[in-house]
């Protein structure tokens, strides 16, 4: 029954996203935000379906309708564009004292892995490339732990949260 509801809501966030490109809206599309921020990507990423390039963003993290899935809006500050939405893949506690993207670097691309928000207590993760290996046992021990940690791979760029 879940999954259902899911592919409805899913169904429901495409015709949206389709109906404001060919009419060439830029209303924000989340209209229930539990955050809103902005981000300066120093570099070209991956986040889910979306690359972007370096620039300003803006961010929105809530529901597009009551009761609806929660997700992430990016919009580029310069021009409105790129426009997306990234899907939670999970949702842990926060882990640190300031809101920041995480990023993965893998070859010469970033790719955005989560977005922590201390201010609502919570860490969002988002999916990664099915051929990337986020995690790896050290040599001398048994714990397994992030790839990126283990080899200087991660980056934080802070978000700063709007004033309101």
């Amino acid at each position: 029954m879940r999954i259902m509801k899911n592919l409805m809501i899913l169904v429901g966030l495409s015709v949206a996203l389709f109906a404001m490109s060919v009419t060439g809206a830029r209303a924000q599309l989340i209209t229930y935000p539990e955050f809103t921020g902005s981000f300066t990507l120093p570099v070209q990423a991956r986040w889910g379906s979306m690359t972007l390039p370096p620039g300003n963003y803006g961010l929105y993290y809530g529901e597009p309708f009551k009761g609806g899935l929660k997700v992430v809006e990016v919009v580029n500050k310069a021009d409105g564009s790129p426009r997306g939405i990234a899907l939670i893949r999970g949702l842990s506690p926060a882990s640190g004292a300031t809101s920041e993207l995480v990023c993965t670097r893998d070859g010469n691309m970033d790719f955005v892995r989560a977005l922590d928000l201390p201010v609502l207590g919570e860490s969002i993760q988002f999916g990664l490339p099915h051929n990337m290996k986020l995690m790896a046992r050290q040599q001398n021990h048994n714990a397994t732990k992030p790839v990126a940690e283990l080899h200087g791979l991660t980056q934080r760029f802070p978000v700063t949260p709007a004033r309101g």
